[in-house]
């Protein structure tokens, strides 16, 4: 799971980026209490939201800003698998209905062949059933 529920762009944390969040909590210029509970936090992690290190950048005052592009320089971007998508139960009627239609003989079709629609569904249900 992302740190904090967060989604989108996520970065992992270097050293640059560990120094930020340190100066951030620990620097003459307080942060509010929310910003400054996620920089704890986000110094347990190992990959940190593009979205929570801007809102910090944010609340600092402009002279306490490090340039962007060094705060990122050798950072890598960190990708979360995405859920498996859900068949809709329509889906699966449908996929069924094609892969029986596939196993009868269509008349006029020839000895032994299907409806172009039958045998796609019925590739479709064996591919379903893999994924």
């Amino acid at each position: 799971m992302l740190p904090h529920g967060s989604t989108g762009l996520m970065l992992t944390i270097l050293k640059a980026i560990r120094s930020f969040l340190i100066s951030a909590l620990t620097g003459v210029h307080s942060l509010p209490n929310n910003l400054r509970d996620v920089s704890f936090a986000l110094l347990l992690e190992s990959s940190v939201s593009y979205r929570s290190l801007k809102s910090i950048w944010h609340a600092l005052p402009s002279s306490d800003h490090l340039d962007l592009h060094h705060l990122f320089k050798g950072a890598d971007f960190v990708s979360s698998s995405p859920k498996p998508r859900e068949k809709s139960e329509e889906l699966k009627a449908r996929l069924r209905k094609l892969a029986e239609l596939s196993k009868k003989r269509i008349p006029g079709t020839g000895e032994g062949h299907c409806s172009q629609e039958a045998s796609s569904g019925a590739f479709l249900l064996q591919r379903s059933n893999r994924i």
